[in-house]
């Protein structure tokens, strides 16, 4: 059985990441620098920032019990 905490990082860094590859500005960066240069990107740091906001965001609204989503609304 895989451990409940293992499985929660893995479902954070799959949405971390799909958010990040919604960037156009990052894959073309990723695709033209080196993994140094990337690594060093303020349009990174400021998508990953994002990114961590928007999923604790979601998170929040999750825990509630009470998203939109679980109404059948679309928002």
């Amino acid at each position: 059985m895989i451990e409940p905490v293992r499985v929660k990082l893995v479902y954070v860094l799959h949405v971390l990441k799909g958010k990040l590859l919604e960037s156009e500005i990052l894959v073309q960066q990723a695709a033209g620098n080196t993994k140094e240069q990337f690594a060093n990107s303020s349009d990174l740091t400021k998508a990953l920032m994002d990114a961590i906001m928007d999923a604790l965001s979601a998170h929040g609204v999750m825990s509630k019990g009470n998203p939109p989503i679980f109404n059948g609304a679309s928002s």
